[in-house]
């Protein structure tokens, strides 16, 4: 700093005084003294900042007394050279709270989707126990299953719920075995048990649940399997049969 710019620049004490009007505490900070002694009997130059918080309070101490650059900036606006100022602060706890409309429409619009997310959820669901057990016997039905299975997987990911995630592939690996594509569905259930015991999902306590559910399918699939089987010997040896 050249000494023009000294010049420029007066000394600055700070008081910080509390809700009560006491004195909690003091800074001097003194850029610049006058040489010349007459001003000693001069009048201070006064400054008051009505409410500070006690944190911004607290920065306003910490950059004064850290940081040169600030330091300069605060002299150079608070002060009146060549006379000192005192600059006052009042701390106050009062704060002032401001409702945040971006927000509250940003979470107010996320809630809805949930809610809506979750409804349709629900809906799918109980058309998918119907179908599902209709398709026992009409192997249409266990491809209209499929289906909302399918727009059940596509809801709950956008909901980004794994574990509901795994039940929807469980759903449609339930289809594929009442329609018969035993391949399919025998790869769908083994994916869902890796995924099981792999992060996230193997630290979800409900899924033990899915693991269940994985048993579950896959003993409804082997037994198809081996009626599918049984019902292909029958035939062949009918067949076999009535050629001899």
């Amino acid at each position: 700093m050249g000494n023009r710019e000294k010049d420029q620049i007066g000394s600055l004490m700070v008081r910080v005084l509390d809700q009560d009007l006491k004195e909690i505490d003091m800074i001097v900070v003194e850029e610049f003294v006058p040489c010349d002694t007459s001003h000693k009997d001069l009048a201070i130059n006064t400054s008051t900042i009505t409410s500070l918080l006690p944190s911004q309070a607290s920065l306003f101490s910490h950059l004064l007394l850290s940081s040169p650059s600030y330091r300069y900036s605060v002299l150079n606006f608070w002060t009146s050279p060549p006379l000192p100022t005192l600059l006052t602060i009042h701390i106050t706890n009062t704060t002032t709270l401001y409702m945040d409309y971006t927000g509250c429409e940003m979470a107010q619009s996320l809630l809805w989707e949930m809610i809506e997310l979750e409804d349709a959820l629900h809906w799918l669901s109980t058309l998918g126990g119907a179908f599902s057990n209709l398709g026992e016997h009409n192997p249409q039905f266990a491809v209209r299953a499929g289906t909302n299975a399918m727009k059940q997987l596509v809801v709950s990911l956008r909901c980004g719920d794994q574990t509901v995630v795994m039940k929807c592939w469980l759903f449609i690996g339930q289809s594929l075995t009442q329609q018969g594509q035993f391949c399919q569905a025998a790869r769908v259930v083994r994916w869902v048990w890796r995924c099981c015991h792999q992060p996230p999902l193997a630290l979800v306590s409900c899924t033990s649940k899915l693991l269940n559910m994985c048993r579950g399918v896959w003993a409804r699939l082997r037994h198809e399997r081996g009626r599918g089987k049984m019902s292909v010997r029958r035939l062949t040896g009918s067949g076999g049969g009535g050629e001899q």
